[in-house]
């Protein structure tokens, strides 16, 4: 049976930004409606909306002459854009720790335990940082944990909003140049989870807003660290 047009488009959608957000499309990387088609067995045409519905999120952007770029976000809009995310994201941790099931933090409590096991793994490895494997699966985790807890909200206007928000300054991470989890800001990053789903599994929703307006400012000085030094390296 031959997949609809729609069905297409939407797997090109969902297949693109899924590199943008494994970090295997870089900021300000050109992207070519052929390149793509070949690389996910998708015609032109779908991949070709798909980059315009990308252009209409923010997360590309077309430039008259010479194509398809990755957005790269500057000093000033992440800060904007994590501003953004601080109102809507602590508004979500609020309303998720009134309305997550047992069954949703059951998965929380299951992703930290890997994110544990990994830690553990680097503790007793004597190596520095994550291999890039696991570094892979320690954001994919990270993005699942945040996930659930926007879902959780119960608001699907408020989930896309933040995932559009979310995947723009996750597309800093490319795996380029991109600096490996060490055990230090690994332990802090597990700490600060669990003290969030500490807070979701007791419904306390001043401190769930709390430790989630905490992890977000770790990730806005993360980035913001990122861009100062992309910014550094270009004008060299």
């Amino acid at each position: 049976m031959r997949t609809s047009p729609f069905n297409l488009r939407q797997q090109a959608y969902d297949r693109i930004r899924e590199l943008l957000r494994s970090g295997d499309l870089a900021p300000g990387e050109r992207v070519s409606s052929l390149g793509l088609s070949k690389r996910l067995g998708i015609s032109r045409t779908p991949v070709r909306e798909a980059l315009s519905r990308l252009c209409s999120d923010g997360v590309v952007r077309e430039v008259p002459g010479f194509g398809v770029l990755v957005h790269m976000p500057d000093e000033k809009e992440l800060r904007e854009l994590y501003g953004m995310r601080e109102v809507l994201e602590c508004y979500a941790a609020r309303e998720a720790a009134r309305n997550i099931t047992d069954e949703e933090l059951k998965r929380l409590a299951e992703l930290l335990l890997q994110w544990r096991a990994m830690a553990r793994h680097l503790q007793q490895s004597g190596e520095s940082t994550l291999d890039q494997r696991m570094q892979d699966r320690w954001i994919k985790i990270d993005e699942k944990f945040h996930e659930i807890v926007l879902r959780a909200a119960r608001s699907q206007l408020l989930f896309k909003t933040v995932d559009d928000m979310r995947l723009t300054a996750r597309t800093l991470e490319s795996r380029r140049g991109r600096a490996n989890l060490s055990l230090g800001p690994a332990a802090k990053t597990l700490l600060d989870h669990t003290r969030l789903l500490r807070a979701l599994q007791r419904r306390d929703a001043v401190a769930a807003e709390y430790w989630m307006r905490v992890q977000l400012a770790v990730g806005r000085d993360r980035h913001i660290a990122e861009v100062r030094r992309r910014d550094e390296i270009g004008g060299r």
